[in-house]
């Protein structure tokens, strides 16, 4: 599209040259066609004399032709550097450095060059046409600035500083050489000046070796400088007047004129002259006060000169004497220049941490990186001019300036960076702001184009004049995409006035209500600046209804700034119990646990008083900490201490592991060494842990091999339960068997013995000797029945065998002993009647029977026996066994025994079942 087209379609019938809108103005100038800009003269002038707007000026200057108009704005800051590249693309013979740095740029042979040059006023200008002029013209200025001396060629080198390396290598090459020929020629012109001076006071006719010698040293001085000559006019300069010392040097030098030469000194005169002369450069090197110096040197020369009347040096002294002198002269030269030199009134450099971004600001600094470049220049000039020599100390304000060089230019170096850094910034910017307006994205195009205009008007206007009309070009297709998007932002703008009213009437809570806020005002802000009536009266609905919606937000942030107001006091109040606590402990005898602790409560309550203004919180947060550091530093050297002691301890329970102690011994120590790891301390917890693991492994093996030894003997014990357990299992079963089958009376006493022989612990023995011998007394029990019934079933047999015997006996028929009770069984039975009399009563007094009464006086007799027998023999009563066997012992009975035997074995039951 076409700037015409462009400027039909968009301002629609209006003056756009007259439009409010800067952006409007500029766009309008920049499509200005070569036709419309010479009718539109008039009204360009005045934009590029008074528009507000810096680049629509400058826009303006582009398409003016009256010198006059342009002259007038040569002297406006914000213009000048474009009026001045207009009249020098026209050529114009405007008196103005600006004017002739752009027709020297545009300059075509060194016959116009060198007309520019002329109309130069100042080294500095001639300087920077040089810079400015095209390469295949600049032999052409430099022949120029050579003629132009010192002045010209330090212009050259100070100016073409980080803009032209090439240049000024050759300013300095070229400056070097002026200085050699200058300095070469001063030199010299000096020594002339002291020969003339000694040989005018010479008597005439004087022609001494010495005054001879003079003379042609004064010869040479001469030839010297007419041999430098041209050099110096190559450099603006003339050569001195040479007259005056010439004539000073003629002499008649026929033979005989002259005496015979004095012989060459041996004496130690001149060598201790020499000495001195050393000492006394020695002491110009030093820096030591220039009138002392002078004073020292005029008695010195004084006598060197007496002593060469009388006495020639030789060369080796004469040399050292020329040099000191030499030297003198070059100082003296120097202090002459220096007389009056103080440092300059004006201030340093700024001391720059952190580069402004406001424009105002970085023209400000534009400003004193100029004034930093012209101090700079002016004392380089005045140092130049002192030409102080390198071998001497320089005087304090020559030191002070040479400092100050150093630091105006580190100032201009850093300034001249960050001049760039903007510019790339600004080229990067331009070329962000194309590819966003590519992809649609109106709300970057229009923050880099914010961003490209600020940087424009931060940089200096040489810098920032060739992005201008660039920045002017986008500008403008920013414009027709905003014109574009406006249909479309429309509703969206009118959705989001919507919500922030919604959010107004029904507010959520205070931190969500104000995120929903924040996302609200993110959603409009992506939407890009209003462009139309109708989005301007939206977005201020938009920001009311904020504004009411941001209301609860308020009371809750001012409660939030009061608990932050309440945790600061609460700080403050930490701080002031530590110092507290640090002013009264006596750390000699301190509680290191107790110190410990409040250390950490102190952190941690002070972690809990959160938030707090972070700003007001420093100053307190450093006061918080240096007291925290005084009680670690000494909870640390009690550290330091109980770790030294608690590594005894580990080193201890290692040994007492690798020793051979027996194992009650092992653990008892083992126990003392944790109790000692008790007692210790406070430790820190990452230490004490590795040291503690350590130990625990320690006592964890000693305690391993105590349970070793343990489960050792619990296991012989457990083994031991088991098999008491089994004794009583077998004697419980022998006693569940024993309803089936006999007892055995042997198995209690088998069984009693083998639990006896068993090493149980006390626990476990007496529970296992209680249920034996509960089962035992049990068994038993089941014995004595056994025994009983066995002793009834046998008493019975007894009785009808003594009963089968006796009938056998009566028939007469031999029977063989069934039982042992039968074995001398008695044949008579009348000695048997009466026994078994007896024995029946006997059974039946211990039975308890009555007895019948035709024999009670035989059982009074019976018991009688028994009492006697038991007093006398000790012998009591008689089992039922043994009264059966007797009864079955007596002799032979017969039928009339038969009420006997029925009583005597009815006796034996009773008395059986009574036992």
């Amino acid at each position: 599209m076409s700037s015409q087209g462009f400027l039909s379609r968009f301002f629609k019938g209006k003056d756009p040259l007259a439009s409010s809108v800067a952006e409007e103005r500029l766009t309008a100038v920049a499509a200005l066609t070569n036709e419309q800009a010479a009718t539109e003269q008039k009204r360009l002038a005045e934009l590029a004399a008074n528009d507000p707007d810096a680049l629509v000026r400058r826009a303006a200057i582009d398409h003016l032709e009256d010198e006059a108009a342009l002259s007038t704005l040569l002297d406006d800051p914000a213009v000048a550097g474009a009026a001045a590249q207009r009249l020098g693309s026209k050529d114009s013979r405007v008196d103005h450095p600006a004017v002739r740095q752009a027709r020297m740029q545009a300059a075509s042979s060194p016959d116009a060059a060198l007309r520019i040059a002329g109309e130069a006023k100042q080294a500095k200008e001639l300087a920077e046409l040089y810079l400015c002029c095209p390469d295949a013209l600049r032999p052409t200025l430099m022949a120029v600035l050579r003629k132009s001396g010192e002045a010209g060629l330090s212009a050259l080198e100070k100016r073409s500083r980080s803009r032209d390396k090439a240049s000024n290598r050759h300013a300095r090459a070229e400056l070097e050489r002026l200085r050699s020929v200058v300095k070469s020629v001063g030199d010299i012109r000096t020594r002339a000046e002291e020969l003339a001076a000694v040989l005018n006071k010479a008597e005439d006719g004087d022609l001494t070796p010495r005054i001879i010698h003079l003379k042609k040293e004064l010869q040479g001085c001469c030839q010297s400088i007419q041999s430098k000559a041209p050099a110096l006019a190559e450099y603006g300069a003339a050569a001195p007047d040479l007259s005056a010392w010439l004539a000073a040097a003629q002499y008649d030098e026929t033979p005989g004129a002259a005496p015979a030469p004095k012989a060459k000194a041996t004496n130690a005169s001149f060598q201790t002259l020499g000495q001195a002369f050393k000492e006394l450069a020695k002491q110009m090197a030093a820096g030591v006060a220039f009138d002392a110096v002078k004073e020292r040197r005029e008695a010195l020369t004084a006598e060197w000169l007496t002593l060469a009347d009388q006495a020639q040096p030789d060369d080796a002294q004469h040399r050292l004497f020329e040099s000191v002198s030499h030297q003198y002269r070059e100082l003296a030269e120097a202090v002459e220049r220096c007389r009056g030199l103080a440092m300059p009134s004006e201030d340093g450099p700024p001391e720059i941490t952190e580069w402004p971004r406001e424009p105002e600001a970085l023209r400000a600094l534009w400003a004193r990186q100029r004034a930093a470049g012209q101090q700079r220049k002016a004392l380089e000039r005045e140092q130049a001019r002192l030409r102080w020599p390198d071998w001497a100390k320089p005087p304090q304000p020559l030191r002070q300036a040479t400092a100050r060089i150093a630091d105006l230019r580190r100032f201009e170096d850093a300034a001249r960076a960050h001049q760039e850094q903007l510019t790339e910034q600004l080229e990067a910017t331009v070329h962000e702001i194309g590819t966003a307006i590519e992809a649609g994205r109106l709300q970057g195009a229009v923050s880099a184009l914010g961003l490209a205009r600020r940087l424009g008007k931060s940089l200096p206007d040489r810098l920032a004049a060739p992005h201008r009309k660039a920045i002017s070009q986008r500008a403008a297709q920013v414009d027709e995409l905003r014109d574009w998007q406006t249909f479309a932002t429309a509703p969206k703008r009118e959705r989001l006035v919507q919500a922030m009213n919604a959010l107004a009437e029904h507010p959520e809570p205070p931190r969500e209500q104000a995120a929903r806020i924040k996302a609200l005002r993110s959603e409009w802000g992506a939407l890009g600046n209003p462009s139309s009536s109708r989005e301007r009266s939206l977005h201020g609905q938009f920001n009311r209804a904020a504004e009411r919606a941001f209301e609860p937000c308020r009371a809750y942030y001012a409660e939030q700034a009061e608990l932050r107001s309440r945790n600061l006091a609460g700080r403050e109040r930490i701080c002031a119990q530590l110092e507290t606590y640090l002013a009264n402990v006596d750390w000699s005898s301190a509680d290191m646990k107790a110190a410990e602790q409040i250390m950490r409560t102190a952190r941690e309550e002070w972690r809990s008083l959160h938030p707090v203004d972070r700003k007001k919180s420093k100053a307190i947060e450093a006061r918080f900490e240096r007291s925290q550091e005084r009680i670690h530093a000494e909870v640390k050297k009690a550290w330091e201490g109980n770790l030294a002691s608690k590594r005894e301890i580990v080193a201890a329970a290692e040994a007492l592991v690798a020793g051979d102690a027996d194992m009650a011994a092992k653990v008892a120590e083992v126990k003392r060494l944790q109790q000692r790891w008790r007692a210790v301390g406070v430790t820190p917890r990452s230490a004490d842990q590795k040291l503690w693991r350590q130990f625990r492994g320690h006592c964890d093996r000693v305690f391993s091999t105590r349970d070793a030894h343990r489960q050792q003997a619990e296991q012989q014990v457990d083994e031991a339960v088991a098999t008491a357990e089994d004794v009583c299992r077998t004697l419980h079963e022998a006693l569940e068997a024993s309803a089936s089958q006999p007892p055995d009376p042997a198995l209690v006493h088998r069984l009693r013995a083998e639990l006896h022989d068993l090493e149980l612990p006390e626990r476990h023995r007496r529970p296992a000797l209680r249920r034996f011998e509960d089962l035992a007394r049990d068994y038993s029990e089941v014995l004595r029945i056994a025994k009983h019934k066995a002793e009834l079933a046998h008493i019975e047999q007894l009785e009808a065998w003594d009963l089968e015997i006796s009938q056998a006996e009566a028939e007469g028929r031999p029977v063989e002993a069934p039982a042992p009770e039968f074995q001398g069984r008695g044949q008579d039975s009348s000695d048997s009647e009466q026994t078994l009399r007896e024995l029946t009563v006997a059974a039946e007094i211990q039975a308890g029977i009555e007895s019948p009464p035709e024999d009670a006086e035989l059982r009074l007799q019976v018991q009688v026996k028994t009492l006697n027998e038991s007093i006398n023999r000790g012998t009591g009563h008689k089992a039922p066994p043994e009264l059966a066997a007797e009864w079955c012992r007596s002799g032979s009975k017969t039928p009339a025994s038969d009420p006997l035997r029925k009583r005597f074995f009815a006796a034996l039951r009773v008395l059986s079942e009574a036992a």
